[in-house]
């Protein structure tokens, strides 16, 4: 019951965090938004799930609300589709290096942060 309380509240948090930056004046409205969003929570998943270690107590509490709730609220993957959906209707090439962009930078960004799990163990 735990894990499911934590998620929940993460996920609002999360949620409401992306709310706030997507109504953001001159930024939010951009589809490229959701992009840095989603490269931003992949950096911070790998990060989260390269510094908590497995051994500590409540670890897996810990990575649910942080990496599920809060994490998962904040990058969305349905909103993602939706645009590419629309960017489709303008420009099939426009949509192409919106996914390929939103791919390659997000797994970039997992790179890095499982990278700071290396050093730190240095």
């Amino acid at each position: 019951m735990t894990n499911c309380l934590v998620v929940f509240f993460g996920g609002a948090l999360g949620g409401l965090v992306r709310l706030m930056i997507t109504r953001a004046p001159y930024i939010g409205s951009s589809p490229w938004i959701i992009v840095g969003i989603n490269i931003v929570g992949s950096f911070l998943l790998a990060y989260v799930g390269a510094r908590i270690p497995e051994s500590y107590d409540y670890s897996l509490v810990i990575k649910n609300f942080i990496g599920t709730g809060i994490i998962g609220g904040f990058t969305t993957f349905s909103t993602f589709i939706l645009q590419i959906n629309q960017l489709v209707s303008q420009s099939f090439l426009i949509s192409l290096v919106y996914i390929m962009t939103s791919l390659i930078l997000a797994y970039i960004a997992v790179l890095f942060g499982k990278k700071n799990r290396k050093q730190a163990r240095n």
